[in-house]
């Protein structure tokens, strides 16, 4: 068997993998040693550069979508009382009362807060007749009402001054945009007659509706 000069084995442990596959059968010019550390050299210094892969902290984002519909809303919130308007004592000052033609309410007897999304209109109406001692028919004519105050709207219908109402809706206040909290002030009247009136207990009840809609 020939054996390969110092030159041959040289160029075989250069030769790349298949080179180092076959060493066994060279004897390279430099120390088997040697070359084994220089090729752990090579090894390690390849494992040691570093390989970017994607993102650098592996992170994955997605894109949650919140969809709702806001609807038209209107709240309309009612205080004051009364019960008392008519509580007409026989002391005098019934007596001027009847004298006068009327009994009136403190101006902001009752107060509406008016809350809405949107443009909104403020109504009222009768929600039925008086109710009365016996027999008698009471006019509905003889209960008025007026917007004494409102922070935010515009009075409609004159209700700026006594207006009477009937069964169905009346506006008195409208505005074209969104409020919230508006107060509203009414005051309420009912007309007096010696002759007509029967002595007895009245009653008659006003409903007010809050409408949002399209300005």
């Amino acid at each position: 068997m020939t054996t390969p000069s110092a030159t041959e084995d040289t160029k075989a442990c250069r030769g790349g993998r298949k080179a180092f596959a076959n060493a066994s059968f060279c004897r390279p010019a430099v120390p088997w040693t040697r070359c084994v550390w220089v090729c752990a050299a090579v090894l390690a210094a390849s494992f040691a550069t570093p390989v970017v892969l994607g993102s650098a902290r592996g992170e994955s984002v997605q894109r949650g979508t919140v969809v709702f519909e806001l609807p038209r809303l209107a709240q309309l919130q009612i205080s004051g009382d009364l019960s008392g308007l008519l509580a007409l004592d026989a002391d005098g000052t019934g007596e001027s009362s009847y004298d006068v033609g009327s009994v009136t309410s403190a101006v902001d007897a009752n107060v509406l807060t008016v809350t809405a999304t949107d443009a909104w209109d403020l109504s009222a109406r009768l929600s039925g007749d008086w109710t009365c001692p016996g027999t008698y028919d009471r006019p509905e004519t003889d209960l008025l009402i007026r917007v004494t105050n409102a922070d935010v709207g515009t009075i409609e219908n004159g209700a700026s001054s006594f207006i009477s109402l009937a069964t169905t809706d009346t506006m008195i206040l409208s505005d074209g945009s969104a409020v919230s909290g508006n107060a509203v002030d009414i005051q309420t009247r009912v007309l007096l007659d010696w002759e007509s009136d029967v002595p007895g207990a009245y009653a008659i009840s006003v409903t007010y509706t809050l409408v949002g809609h399209v300005p």
